[in-house]
């Protein structure tokens, strides 16, 4: 082979990779998640989503996280 065809093989090559690429970044299924499975439960239990409230409430005041109150909540 010359060097010519072997440039051109070389091109179609990466031609053939970024179209992949590109077509991959268009159709990439994610599944993004902004909270976690565990925390969707505490939020849908009516008493742990108040005592939630209420220590971040009180961490809103006092500016000092209450790491026993907040492991029981969680």
């Amino acid at each position: 082979m010359d060097l010519d065809k072997i440039s051109k093989l070389i091109g179609i090559i990466v031609i053939i990779a970024i179209a992949k690429y590109i077509w991959n970044l268009i159709f990439k299924k994610t599944n993004t998640s902004i909270i976690s499975d565990h925390g969707l439960e505490i939020l849908e239990d009516p008493d742990k989503k108040k005592q939630l409230r209420k220590a971040v409430d009180e961490y809103h005041e006092t500016g000092d996280w209450n790491e026993t109150q907040l492991k029981s909540i969680v």
